[in-house]
């Protein structure tokens, strides 16, 4: 499950740089943010924020980053959350996202 915001057309040679802030809870763990290549390849993704607490679920956690994205191309965030199975038949993970600001600013 990713994020996307499609970029609008911009001058050559300005890209845009995205600016998140947010939130976020997960069950068990959340490890990492990575976010689609900035030239709109899909087949490689970089590491944005990295996570070390445990026990999310039970409270806010805090994440914010910023990155070049090109025009043209879509801003696709990935979450990473380890699940810790304690039952032959697992149990559910889950992960609760909020965006407080997002927003993209061009740069020449």
């Amino acid at each position: 499950m990713g994020y996307t915001k499609v970029l609008p057309a911009q001058n050559p040679g300005y890209y845009y740089l995205l600016f998140v802030e947010g939130v976020f809870m997960a069950d068990n763990q959340a490890v990492a943010i990575y976010g689609e290549d900035p030239a709109g390849n899909t087949k490689t993704c970089g590491k944005v924020a990295t996570f070390t607490t445990t026990n999310q679920q039970y409270a806010w956690n805090q994440f914010q980053f910023e990155g070049p994205v090109f025009p043209g191309t879509s801003a696709y965030l990935y979450f990473v959350v380890y699940n810790q199975s304690g039952s032959p038949t697992g149990n559910p993970t889950g992960l609760r996202v909020e965006f407080i600001s997002p927003y993209f600013l061009p740069v020449k």
